[in-house]
């Protein structure tokens, strides 16, 4: 649990109040264990399981994992600065 207070400031910059503390949890727990079990090519010449240190001409490959302790959290994948996608974890963790 974390806390923070807000300054409120005049129009000229000067400081006129700060707000009591606010408790607010800053995120949900990490879940424990977050696997990529496989990585699957659906497009193009060459498809199915992606070895590890493979290759794919997929630009969109298919992720599968499992996710411990992390039942209705999102998974996000990035690629740079772009969300390349995401999945929610089921009740068993995929």
């Amino acid at each position: 649990m974390a806390t923070a207070t807000r300054n409120n400031n005049e129009l000229i910059g000067a400081l006129a109040a700060t707000s009591a503390p606010a408790p607010f949890d800053p995120s949900p727990a990490a879940p424990s264990i977050v696997n990529i079990d496989y990585i699957n090519d659906d497009v193009g010449e060459n498809t199915g399981h992606i070895a590890e240190d493979g290759l794919t001409d997929d630009l969109r490959p298919t992720l599968s994992g499992h996710a411990e302790g992390a039942e209705g959290m999102e998974l996000k994948v990035w690629f740079n600065t772009e969300l390349a996608g995401y999945a929610v974890v089921d009740q068993n963790g995929n």
